[in-house]
């Protein structure tokens, strides 16, 4: 009895196991864009259109009520010395889904000589 419920415990554990996985992935495929990836604005009203940022992350943001979903992006100017910080920034979800495309991930590579 001891060998069957130990047995049973295990392929218990294990299914479980793949049902918290499965539904962690299916988490992140309610965001557009994962981390990254690399985008660039389609509205030209955007104040950093022409430029290319990296996807840190998609968050949901619970310090504020009501809470939000919102991207992390980083800048990640081009011809920046070796010693400049990349500008980082936080930008709601829905904006940066409905007025930027993905680009080839290169793009934002600070170092495109090739």
């Amino acid at each position: 009895m001891t060998k069957r419920l130990v047995k049973t415990l295990i392929i218990s554990s294990i299914a479980w196991s793949s049902i918290s996985l499965s539904s962690l992935a299916s988490g992140e495929d309610k965001y557009r864009y994962k981390e990254g990836d690399c985008i660039t604005p389609t509205n030209e009203n955007w104040s950093w259109y022409g430029k290319v940022v990296r996807v840190l992350g998609a968050f949901r943001r619970l310090d504020d009520v009501p809470s939000y979903d919102i991207y992390l992006l980083q800048f990640n100017p081009k011809n920046a010395a070796p010693w400049d910080k990349p500008i980082t920034g936080q930008f709601f979800l829905e904006d940066v889904e409905k007025n930027t495309q993905k680009i080839p991930s290169w793009m934002c590579e600070s170092d495109q000589s090739g």
